[in-house]
């Protein structure tokens, strides 16, 4: 996303008592954005709640240093396992070693420059391979400084088609309750509809953080603010059959059906 579309987003809510939190992670790995930094200093000093999540494979020291000196209020560090072989058996191309490495630098960093913020969470899916690490992996979180560690279900897709689910089920966890789905029950309406807006990086609107290739738009905040755009009469329809879970992408949600999404353990 460029800056201008960025601010367009954020400009709205200068004069709103209530400031969004702002979430730079959606469809894709927000450090990649070489202006990252800028929108998270520009949302900071606007008075909103910055946040981001990282698998951290080009989290160098520069860009460690820039975030948290622009105020970044959350972090999650991706780490899927304590062992190479759990890890990379979901981060496929991703090197276990230098993944941790950036990760306690990161935390390192934080501490040389004395800064409260951002709170730096460690995230790991919860596969078959990283399920029985969870002691390991929260001992090793709070020996670097985390302030908390999250273990999070692992989804196979709202998008996957059977056949692609299939071929990665050796990655769910063998203990059931660990899974994102381990019910028949179908909930009939959607937790996520009613708090919270996507912003793709053009400045189209979408209907939610499943549809990850535009399939619901509901306008471009270039046109008529975002507000204005998620309140329109075709907006609001579209976000209630959302809400109700009619739309197509709706039957196959793993987060609106989720029977377990995560266990957080804090350390302070």
């Amino acid at each position: 996303m460029e800056f201008i579309y960025f601010k367009w987003v954020i400009a709205e809510f200068r004069d709103s008592p209530a400031k969004p939190r702002i979430e730079m992670d959606f469809a894709g790995e927000p450090t990649l954005n070489p202006n990252v930094h800028t929108l998270v200093r520009y949302a900071h000093e606007m008075g909103h709640h910055t946040y981001i999540s990282t698998n951290t494979t080009v989290l160098t020291r520069e860009l460690s240093t820039e975030l948290i000196k622009a105020g970044l209020d959350s972090i999650h560090l991706c780490l899927d396992g304590i062992t190479a072989d759990a890890h990379e058996a979901y981060r496929m191309g991703s090197r276990f070693g230098q993944i941790k490495e950036n990760i306690e630098t990161f935390i390192r960093i934080k501490r040389e420059l004395g800064a409260r913020n951002p709170q730096c969470i460690i995230q790991t899916l919860l596969t078959s391979f990283s399920e029985g690490q969870t002691l390991e992996l929260t001992d090793w979180a709070r020996k670097i400084g985390a302030d908390a560690i999250s273990f999070k279900s692992l989804s196979m897709g709202t998008h996957s088609p059977p056949e692609l689910r299939q071929k990665y089920a050796y990655l769910l966890p063998k203990n059931v309750e660990l899974r994102r789905k381990s019910s028949v029950v179908r909930k009939r309406l959607c937790p996520v509809i009613p708090h919270q807006a996507v912003v793709y990086w053009n400045g189209d609107v979408g209907l939610c953080c499943a549809d990850y290739y535009g399939e619901i738009l509901l306008g471009n905040v270039t046109q008529n603010g975002l507000m204005h755009t998620i309140t329109s009469e075709q907006a609001l329809e579209q976000r209630k059959r959302g809400l109700l879970r009619q739309h197509d992408m709706c039957q196959t949600c793993p987060v609106a059906d989720a029977d377990f999404v995560r266990i957080n353990v804090n350390f302070s």
